[in-house]
Order: structure tokens, then sequence, then C-alpha cells
């Protein structure tokens, strides 16, 4: 019964699209209290193939979440199609066939190659491999590298995606380093692309668009961590969220708290790194820096 209730929701979504004059069946408006006296209108979202359901907080416009019905405006999926297993293997496979191709070509060619790369893992993270995991429940503890079983927190979200993606790196280190640390293993730099506090929201959302080109990134918080998406004009946060819903979910950027409550924020392109992009074509191990600001076992910490 569930997978012909997701069928006829996944069908009811994408006619939605098509068709102003759909009426919204998958809607069912209850109220509850919530911690003040007044009424607190909460919608129930069917997501097909993920969890059964994800209450989302719709209370007025102001709200972060980014629904199903909004995500398919502008092409984004948060729900999965086929298996993931499948998945993870179609996108190794591309992977060794960018690889066969990389090898034969000259530098040029082997720029271009990257570029496409970069637009296929761009693709691929963000509706293959990310819509498996909306929804999967926050934990601070969270481990888990299976979608939908157990609890994931925040960092291992992000390590676990880039692992499944095909990124030969150790997931346990880049979840337990500091987005410092962390950028500085991912762009092979020194330096570290940073935004302050001194901005308002909106300020640093625009500052953000117009420094750096449309992809997907690690953004470092102060204590937090999730992917920014540059996309179409605008930004998104997708992060497993330690705050109602208490899920991994997507929330417009300038409406985040999460992002509003941060005072420093940690830049790491992922889609447009082409260093990265090529130590991903390679397969090369990814080493971790270990944290800058925690004392670790160094001896552990490089055994990865």
């Amino acid at each position: 019964m569930k997978v012909i209730k997701r069928q006829i929701n996944l069908y009811l979504y994408h006619n939605f699209c098509n068709s102003i004059s759909l009426v919204f069946p998958l809607f069912f408006f209850l109220s509850i209290s919530c911690n003040n006296p007044e009424k607190t209108e909460t919608v129930v979202i069917d997501i097909p193939k993920n969890r059964d359901t994800i209450n989302l907080d719709l209370n007025s416009r102001d709200s972060s979440i980014v629904d199903s019905l909004e995500a398919l405006k502008i092409s984004i999926k948060l729900w999965s199609e086929g298996d993931y297993k499948s998945c993870k293997n179609k996108i190794k496979e591309k992977r060794k066939a960018y690889y066969a191709n990389y090898q034969q070509r000259n530098d040029s060619a082997k720029t271009l190659i990257v570029r496409e790369a970069g637009n296929y893992l761009f693709e691929n993270l963000l509706n293959r491999i990310i819509p498996f995991w909306y929804g999967m429940p926050w934990c601070l503890s969270g481990y888990s590298n299976i979608p939908q079983e157990g609890t994931v927190g925040c960092s291992y979200f992000i390590s676990n995606t880039l692992v499944d993606c095909g990124f030969n790196l150790n997931r346990f280190r880049l979840a337990q380093t500091d987005p410092i640390a962390g950028s500085r293993s991912l762009t092979f730099e020194d330096s570290t692309i940073q935004y302050s506090a001194e901005l308002s929201v909106y300020d640093l959302a625009r500052k953000i668009r117009n420094n750096h080109p449309e992809g997907i990134y690690i953004i470092g918080l102060d204590d937090h961590i999730g992917y920014l998406l540059i996309y179409k004009g605008k930004l998104y946060f997708i992060h497993s969220a330690y705050y109602y819903p208490n899920v991994v979910c997507m929330e417009y950027f300038e409406k985040s708290p999460a992002i509003i409550g941060s005072k420093n924020y940690y830049l790491t392109p992922i889609s447009t790194n082409h260093i990265l992009i090529e130590k991903w074509i390679l397969n090369e191990f990814i080493y971790i820096q270990k944290p800058v600001y925690m004392k670790v076992d160094e001896t552990r910490w490089n055994k990865q």
C-alpha cells in the first residue's frame, strides 16, 4: 500500500507543475499548540519513497522550509528515485568512464572533462544522492551511513553524501574536523573563504551570490555545517537540522535559523572546485586535516 501511495503522490506532484487547476489533495491542515497560546497551522506533506510523512511548519510565509511543491518549480527533487545502491553504482561507473577519457586527453581537453564532471556531480549530488536523506532524523551523535536508518548528525550528513557520491575520503575524519580544517582539506589551500556576521543575512546572501558561481558548497557555521546551494539566482541551505523539524531538510538561506544565528561562515566549493573534481575523477585519496581549534591524537588521526 505504501508503494501505491507514493506512486500516487509522485503523479500528483508532477501534475501540479503542469496545471494550475490541480486541487491540492496532499495537504491536510490541522491546528496544534506551540509555545504560545495562538493556533499554529501545520502541513503534512508526503515525500515519495523517503519517509512516510514530514511535518513542516508552514505557519506563515516566513517559513524557512522549502517544501516539495516549491522545489519542483525550480527542478529540485526532494524525494528519491530507484534504490540507493544502484544510484551509487551508476555514479561509480560514470567516474570510471571519466577516468578513461581523462587519461587519453591533452591538458585543454582535460579541463573540459573536469568541468563536465563538475556539472555531473552537481546534478547527482543534488538530485540523486541527497534526496535519499531528506526526512532522516537528526541526532547530535548520529552517524548512520544508511539513508532512513537510525539518525544522522549535521557533519555526518555531509561526509556520508560526499563518500556516496564517490569521493575517496574518510567520512569519520571529515565529520570530526572543524570547518576551517575541513575547507583546507577539500580546497587544498591554506586559505579559507570566510564571511562574518557584520553583514545582515540579506547582505551576506547578496555578497555570496555576487562572488561565487552557481553550484554546491559546504558551509561551516559556528557550531553547525551543511550544504549551500546557489541555484537560479537564489541561495538554499541543505542540512540535518538540530531544530524543528529535526530532520534533513532544505531551507531558504536567508530564513534559516542556523544561518541567522551564526557569526562566521566558511565556504568550501564542491561542484566548481576543479582540483577536488580532478581527484574525484582519478579516485585519489583526500587526506583530512586535523582540527585547528581542537586537540586530537595525531597518531590516531593520521590513520585514515
